[in-house]
């Protein structure tokens, strides 16, 4: 395995060579398969592939420390009547996380047989205030149970031809759920947050171009 940079060229001979050579899994729900380069860029700072954001070890970690406290407000009438002894969500979001890549160039006169491995995992989390009956909240919703980890990898073997260079990429769907729980008071009412980090499939990107 080498390097983390991308190829963005794809020709149309490629594409062609890609669709003989590439297995499509449909018999997985979960997966999803691209024919393509991902489209890879950097905004303030963080990763995107297509245009969502790469989850990180960090996003994780601020998230915790960010539902870590209770936050004391004044009481006010804007909260509407689910949102008072009661958890309500507040926001999602979607999310790419355990990116791998895995390439060959075949630099050789003939065509060769290689294999390319790629391999993603990531575990369903919660994070911030759990009590309250938040997990039973979540719990019926989530692709499994918290805790749980799930380890997705596509092995594939192709024959490349001379001067070509094949790649894939995978990387695992996350869905993120932030929660607010309002505990009314008669001056000041006291927010808990909480958040739900869940499976939602195994994506891969498949491609070749010549060198």
């Amino acid at each position: 395995m080498s390097g983390k940079r991308s190829i963005k060229v794809l020709s149309l001979v490629a594409v062609m060579s890609l669709s003989l050579a590439i297995p499509v899994l449909a018999s997985d729900s979960e997966i999803t398969v691209n024919n393509r380069p991902p489209v890879e860029e950097f905004k303030g700072g963080k990763q995107f592939i297509d245009g969502v954001q790469l989850l990180t070890e960090k996003d994780l970690k601020d998230n915790i420390r960010k539902n870590l406290k209770p936050v004391t407000v004044p009481s006010s009438g804007e909260i509407g009547t689910m949102g008072i002894n009661s958890w309500t969500k507040v926001a999602e979001a979607n999310y790419y996380t355990s990116y791998d890549w895995d390439r060959y160039s075949n630099i050789a006169a003939s065509s060769v047989e290689r294999t390319l491995s790629t391999k993603s995992e990531f575990t369903i989390t919660v994070s911030g205030e759990t009590n309250f009956g938040f997990k039973d909240v979540v719990g019926f919703k989530l692709a499994g149970s918290i805790g749980q980890k799930f380890e997705k990898s596509l092995t594939e073997k192709y024959k490349i031809p001379a001067g070509w260079v094949y790649e894939q990429k995978s990387a695992i769907r996350v869905l993120q759920e932030d929660y607010r729980y309002t505990n009314k008071g008669l001056l000041w009412d006291t927010q808990y947050n909480a958040s739900s980090f869940d499976y939602r499939g195994f994506e891969t990107w498949l491609w070749s171009n010549p060198i």
